[in-house]
């Protein structure tokens, strides 16, 4: 998806280093504009949302490395990728919380565009989708109803994704597979190096991609979710 929208870019301005940004421009506009919209919307939602929580939030977000490298270096995971993430975030938190048929597509589909901004990054959320869904106030239901939605949305990435293939003379379709098995193989303990100190430099990187206040706000939460679990049990 970003190599077609950069080749989009040199057809309509021309060839430049500047004109290779355009895209990294464009999504870091559209990421500030749709961030900002979301909390807007939660905040009018919840009559009871902080508003100073609001702005630590957004500041957080629009102080992360990731984000201030968008429109500065041609990469997906500082472009695309981030726009794609958000939209789908937003759709599976939409779903859990309100449900519904159309809902449910938005899944179906940034789930399939996600996947076609990069292959490993979302099929890393799928868990945490998976983990959220049950720290929310949801049914059985509506759990399986999402996974399902995600299941469709990488169904429709591969007939896609062969489709594209096909029309282009691609004969190897299962390059991107390959690369997904060999980024998780390299970037967990069976890599170039093992055990924790390999998941030790991972975390560090996380921290340098997002930014140290992206892992004390997980915490926070991780701390917040484990104290409610705890009082539940308490009570009961």
């Amino acid at each position: 998806l970003y190599a077609q929208l950069l080749n989009l870019s040199f057809h309509l301005f021309g060839f430049s280093l500047f004109k290779a940004k355009l895209v990294g421009i464009g999504s870091w506009l559209i990421l500030i504009s749709s961030a900002a919209l979301i909390l807007l919307k939660k905040a009018g939602k919840e009559t009871s949302t902080n508003p100073s929580m609001m702005i630590i939030l957004m500041t957080c977000f629009l102080t992360t490395p990731l984000f201030l490298q968008a429109p500065l270096i041609i990469e997906i995971d500082n472009s695309i990728l981030c726009l794609c993430i958000l939209g789908l975030t937003w759709a599976v938190f939409s779903f859990l919380e309100s449900g519904g048929i159309l809902n449910a597509t938005y899944v179906i589909l940034l789930t399939c565009l996600s996947l076609w901004a990069k292959i490993t990054t979302p099929l890393i959320l799928i868990p945490l989708f998976v983990v959220f869904s049950f720290m929310v106030k949801s049914d059985l239901k509506r759990r399986g109803v999402l996974f399902g939605a995600i299941l469709a949305g990488v169904l429709l990435f591969v007939l896609t994704w062969q489709g594209y293939c096909h029309l282009n003379g691609i004969k190897d379709v299962w390059e991107p597979v390959r690369y997904m098995v060999k980024s998780f193989h390299e970037c967990s303990s069976g890599g170039r190096m093992q055990g924790l100190f390999r998941f030790s430099q991972t975390f560090i990187y996380f921290n340098l991609w997002t930014g140290i206040f992206t892992s004390i706000l997980l915490a926070c939460f991780a701390v917040f979710y484990l104290k409610k679990i705890l009082a539940s049990k308490e009570i009961h």
